[in-house]
């Protein structure tokens, strides 16, 4: 009797600690892709701000 109820407490605890791996692993992909696009949106913005920069230079 003990060494099951060991046995199924273990295996609990393991799929517990499954489930927060696949949830960390998924908020870190999520995370990273946030921060990818936030990378991609400011460069954007600075690389239009630049060229708005350059014809207005080049206008004068």
């Amino acid at each position: 009797m003990n060494s099951s109820c060991a046995v199924s407490g273990t295996s609990s605890t393991f799929t517990v600690n499954g489930l927060l791996i696949v949830l960390v692993i998924c908020g870190l992909q999520i995370a990273l892709g946030l921060f990818v696009n936030g990378i991609w949106i400011s460069w954007g913005f600075f690389l239009r701000h630049v060229s708005q920069q350059v014809r207005s230079l080049l206008q004068f």
